[in-house]
């Protein structure tokens, strides 16, 4: 049986991204569990979170976490931030020093083609690599999802709405699965 670890990323102390009174933290806990519930009512998969809650976990322990649960994937939501308002859009990476690059990048597009088919009005930045920490040092196929901008306006429109985040979560879930189809 394949299990799936969702990362909300930051948490507790750790708010992430902040516009107003918009947090990061908020938006992808919401997301992921947004994730976590299609996954399981449309495929029955076995889904496991990082966190479920509004708490701190450390890089290391979101990696171990995964570990502990017996992880087959892990994937990782985030909202991106800029100084400038200009910067939007929404884009996926994966770890090319990892020990699972190849899978890792099958997920990443997956995952990254799913979730803009989903998303119109949403910029695309693609698919990218990156030695992020939960992705870097994972044991198991893993990639990071940047929702869009918090710093975007245009973004900020979908990161609000309730609609736009099902939206974001049903892409994430079926770029999960078309992985998981064709590699478990």
């Amino acid at each position: 049986m394949t299990v799936i670890v969702l990362d909300a990323g930051h948490g507790g102390r750790d708010p992430g991204a902040v516009n107003g009174s918009l947090y990061e933290k908020t938006i992808v806990l919401d997301v992921t569990k947004r994730v976590e519930t299609y996954l399981r009512s449309k495929y029955g998969y076995q889904v496991r979170l990082t966190r479920s809650t509004d708490i701190y976990l450390t890089l290391d322990q979101r990696v171990q976490t995964a570990k502990t649960l017996r992880g087959n994937l892990f994937v990782s939501l985030h909202t991106n931030a800029a100084t400038t308002p200009y910067a939007k859009g929404v884009e996926t990476f994966y770890s090319s020093s990892s020990a699972h690059s190849g899978k890792s990048r099958v997920l990443a597009t997956n995952i990254q083609s799913n979730l803009m088919g989903n998303m119109s009005g949403m910029t695309s930045r693609g698919v990218k690599t990156a030695n992020y920490y939960v992705i870097r040092y994972n044991t198991m196929p893993s990639a990071l999802v940047e929702l869009g901008f918090i710093s975007s306006p245009q973004d900020v429109t979908h990161l609000r709405s309730n609609a736009s985040r099902q939206r974001m979560a049903e892409g994430i879930a079926e770029g999960i699965a078309q992985y998981v189809h064709a590699y478990h």
